[in-house]
């Protein structure tokens, strides 16, 4: 599966240089992202920019946007973890869902 083209452009930020598409939605150069918004605490167990960064990018990118309803974007972040391989993608999921601000 494919990863995005990132660089870092600051401690805490990342920007794409290459497109990034997966599930219907497709996201252009230059989007920036913090990965996934943990909080630092809990850093040990949902690294930002570890196993779920892909599903973060896509997240914070219908987020930002407003692409489809919260809904969708929090099933799709859990879809894409999964698809990714991540192994605390439900804890994510509910995280999202019940933390994330639309």
């Amino acid at each position: 599966m494919k990863h995005p083209a990132i660089r870092k452009i600051s401690k805490y930020q990342f920007e794409l240089i290459e497109s990034f598409s997966i599930d219907g939605i497709d996201v252009p150069v230059g989007f920036k992202t913090d990965g996934a918004s943990v909080p630092r605490i809990f850093w040990a167990f949902f690294n930002p920019v570890g196993e779920l960064f892909e599903a973060a990018i896509i997240h914070d990118y219908q987020y930002r946007f407003k692409v489809g309803t919260k809904k969708e974007a929090d099933k799709r972040f859990y879809k894409i973890a999964k698809m990714y391989g991540a192994k605390r993608a439900i804890f994510a999921y509910y995280a999202v869902k019940f933390g994330g601000k639309w």
